[in-house]
């Protein structure tokens, strides 16, 4: 940095000195690289593929393939771009969002959570208090209901709501134009009686089962719980550490990827990403159609086997050789930092490693605490069978409401 004064002030006036920066130069600094043959940027921790210009540092990632990011936590698989981390799922067949609370289907894209939910086959909205259920976006409030296109009538605990006059209570709904029954815990939403409960849905029209933890919700029945997930119509499997996600049965863990349709693998450190099997760790990247080598100091990596190190560059095009003498020495003490900063980094994965069996004990108490849920169901079932005396009770109100709703066609 140089503090210049300005020309036409005394050092009295000048209070404030102009300051420049120095820079190094554009296409061969010590933390911004420029590749020689597209001129993407590829610094010590943002690096960007030489081939296409793809980003891929050492926690963010997008493969030079298709430019899907892949993070340690945010995962996008590389086949499809599709995001699946740790508790926002989305599948890698179509894209949609698949978390703990806020459920959307596979096969449709459907919400479907704990109090919203939206009908697999319509996408129709029906939360807790305000449904809105059939083709023709009904409305019911929260006490008497009309919600289709003939007038139908819905009452707090029998509920018509199609224009097949289905019945659909507090607790056990009809909705759709096929009879399906739907109540507060056990629902049947679809147009081919799928089971969906609160904690074991079924959505899609082949009987998919997805509960709170363990999901299967494509069309070929795929598996995918809360840590280990089968999403796609292949059934790859994907866990939180080990995923399996793209169309050729594809292993990615969190340190080992195999991401792209041609069984690429890809660590944390050394990936193999594009069609062609290149390899590409934090230090030596093969990223493109003609298995061109870049590592972090040394790369090629282009079709015409371009050199390209962090002093000699250079480019078979216009045979271009530039080396930078005078900062030379500096670049190398820095590569030896760098170097006992890679022991650190190693030393952090080994914690990290430590890290992950503390989880999978945390993953045997979820499992405790889920059993404790299903005695909390099997209170409520006992509930549910005195809800249902007032079920009955408020069948004998509905004969009058009838009587009520033939009145009211007479004078409609």
């Amino acid at each position: 940095i140089l503090l210049r004064p300005e020309n036409n002030l005394s050092m009295a006036q000048n209070h404030r000195p102009r300051v420049e920066i120095l820079r190094l130069c554009a296409t061969c600094n010590q933390y911004n690289r420029i590749c020689n043959a597209c001129n993407p940027l590829g610094n010590e921790c943002n690096r960007i593929c030489d081939a296409c210009g793809h980003l891929g540092n050492q926690y963010n990632r997008i493969c030079d393939s298709c430019g899907h990011l892949d993070n340690q936590y945010n995962r996008i698989c590389d086949s499809c771009g599709h995001l699946d981390n740790q508790y926002n799922r989305i599948c890698d067949s179509c894209g949609h969002l698949d978390n703990q609370c806020n459920r959307i289907c596979d096969s449709c894209g459907h919400l479907d959570n704990q109090y919203n939910r939206i009908c697999d086959s319509c996408g129709h909205v029906g939360n807790k208090y305000n449904r809105i259920c059939d083709a023709n976006s009904h409305v019911g409030n929260k006490y008497n209901r009309i919600c289709d296109a003939n007038s139908h009538v819905g009452n707090k605990y029998n509920r018509i709501c199609d224009a097949n006059s289905h019945v659909g209570n507090k607790y056990n709904r009809i909705c759709d134009a096929n009879s399906h029954v739907g109540n507060k815990y056990n629902r049947i939403c679809d147009a081919c009686s799928h089971l969906g409960n609160q904690y074991s849905r079924i959505f899609d029209a082949n009987s998919h089962v997805g509960s709170q933890y363990n999901k299967i919700c494509d069309a070929c029945s795929h598996l995918g719980n809360q840590y280990n997930r089968i999403c796609d119509s292949s059934g790859h499997l994907g866990n939180q550490y080990s995923r399996i996600c793209g169309a050729n049965s594809h292993v990615g863990c969190q340190y080992n990827k195999i991401c792209d349709a041609c069984s690429h693998a890809g660590s944390q450190y050394n990936i193999l990403c594009d069609a062609n099997s290149h390899v590409g760790s934090q230090y030596n990247i093969i990223c493109d159609a003609c298995s061109h080598v870049g590592s972090q100091y040394n790369r090629i990596c282009d079709a015409c086997s371009h050199l390209g190190n962090l002093c000699n560059i250079m480019f078979v095009d216009g045979r271009h050789i530039g080396r930078a003498r005078i900062t030379e020495s500096l670049m190398i003490a820095v590569m030896k930092i760098t170097n006992i900063t890679e022991y650190v980094m190693l030393a952090q994965i080994k914690v990290a490693s430590l890290t992950e069996y503390v989880m999978l004990a945390h993953i045997k108490v979820a499992s405790l605490t889920e059993y404790v849920m299903l005695a909390h169901i099997k209170v409520a079932s006992l509930t549910e069978y005195v809800l249902m005396a007032d079920i009955k009770v408020a069948s004998v109100t509905e004969y009058v409401l009838m009587a009520d709703i033939k009145n009211a066609s007479i004078t409609e």
